[in-house]
């Protein structure tokens, strides 16, 4: 499997909060982008669907930005032996 980079994974998230995924910087705080806790939640659920990752409540807690998604999301698609690019 190839591991999708950063753009696709933002694509992802800006088709699940149906906005564009210039709204989707690194600094974005993922709260102020969806305005129903519910759109962030289909938001994990489409990238879960998409991606063969696991992301937990656990660790949703962590996570404010994009950003943080997206780096979690690469770190859990990277192979044990390789770090994410």
């Amino acid at each position: 499997m190839k591991i999708p980079d950063e753009t696709a994974i933002k694509a992802t998230m800006a088709a699940a909060l149906e906005r564009p995924a210039a709204d989707l910087r690194d600094e974005a705080d993922l709260a102020a982008l969806a305005a129903e806790s519910f759109l962030l939640v289909q938001m994990v659920m489409e990238l879960q669907e998409e991606y063969p990752v696991r992301i937990r409540q656990e660790d949703l807690l962590a996570i404010r930005t994009v950003g943080d998604l997206v780096s979690l999301v690469l770190r859990r698609l990277a192979p044990p032996d390789q770090p994410p690019s």
